[in-house]
């Protein structure tokens, strides 16, 4: 018998491309209204907020959160 090497996160990937268009979806609806740039500069600090408040401990569950996110 062989035995198969399961991934430890099988519905990461569905999960992943779920997050990523509503990621699509939200901000142009809100840039619509607020200004496309003015957008992009409040999600850009969100950006920076985010890699450095869970990427910088580097536990794999942090990471994990910081690739759904």
């Amino acid at each position: 018998m062989h035995h198969r090497k399961v991934a430890p996160f099988p519905p990461l990937s569905s999960q992943l491309h779920t997050s990523r268009t509503l990621e699509r979806i939200v901000p142009a609806h809100i840039g619509d209204k607020f200004g496309v740039f003015n957008v992009m500069i409040v999600l850009s600090a969100y950006g920076v907020f985010i890699t450095l408040a869970l990427w910088l401990p580097s536990s794999i569950t942090l990471i994990i959160v910081y690739a759904l996110i």
